[in-house]
Order: C-alpha cells, then structure tokens, then sequence
C-alpha cells in the first residue's frame, strides 16, 4: 500500500513538474511572439501612415 501511495506522489510530482516546465515554455513562445509582431510592426508602420496620410490628402481633393 506504500508503495502504491509512494508511486502515486511520485507520478504527481512528475505531472506536476511537466506542467511547470510547459507553462514555463509557452510563456517563452509568447514573449518570442510579441517581439516578432512588435519588430514587424515598427516596420511597416511607417508605410502604413504614409499610406492614410495619402489616402486622407486625396479624399480632401477630392470633397474640395
């Protein structure tokens, strides 16, 4: 019965140490993600202002 309880503590602790170890992986995939998305945004946010800048410039000539 020990033994079997003893098991039992172990699968736990095992089971328990998997979950810390993937909460632990998936918080480095999240981190990695938002500076990817961050990096990607700070390029292309440039041309997206130039891109409604013009689009407001031409849409005033022509209301004009």
């Amino acid at each position: 019965m020990k033994k079997e309880t003893r098991h039992q503590s172990e699968l736990q602790r095992a089971s328990q140490q998997l979950v810390s170890d993937y909460m632990s992986f998936l918080i480095d995939q999240e981190t990695l993600v938002e500076h990817v998305v961050e990096r990607k945004l700070a390029e292309c946010l440039p041309k997206m202002e130039e891109r409604i800048q013009n689009h407001i410039i031409n849409h005033l000539k022509q209301t004009l």
